[in-house]
């Protein structure tokens, strides 16, 4: 439902309807700020780190996580760097995690059972995508081009 600049209880599925790598809901979303619920069913398939359009806070609600961050956190601009992964940690529910936009990381399931996890969002300040071999690269080029 959208009513002005705000949107509330709408649902999104992210990846194949039969196959989801997510499901979204939509609790509130305004241009300050949002709440996500998200039902994670696969890994990040992606070979290469991504950052957010927003900075974000995250409780995980049920099943937990590894998240795989890079040497250290890069701020961009960040274009002809490529990154390699150095930490692997498990998230357990009750985890609160929280990330800056430009903040690089993959997640992955433990022997693929699905995450529950609540999500604050801020303000929405850039697009969002993926940190390369070549350099950054929005999502949408990425998603064309990367296998």
């Amino acid at each position: 439902m959208k009513i002005g600049w705000l949107k509330l209880f709408e649902r999104f599925v992210i990846g194949p309807e039969a196959d989801p790598y997510m499901i979204r809901w939509r609790l509130i979303e305004t241009p300050w700020f949002g709440v996500f619920f998200h039902r994670i069913f696969r890994d990040d398939a992606d070979r290469h780190l991504h950052d957010h359009p927003w900075p974000f806070v995250s409780l995980i609600l049920k099943g937990g996580y590894f998240e795989e961050l890079p040497a250290r956190f890069y701020q961009l601009p960040l274009r002809n760097n490529p990154v390699r992964v150095e930490s692997r940690t498990w998230k357990p529910p009750l985890s609160i995690i929280r990330h800056a936009a430009t903040d690089l990381h993959r997640i992955t399931l433990n022997d693929g059972r699905p995450a529950w996890t609540l999500v604050f969002i801020g303000r929405r300040c850039r697009e969002w995508g993926f940190q390369t071999e070549d350099g950054w690269i929005d999502w949408k080029t990425y998603t064309k081009a990367v296998p």
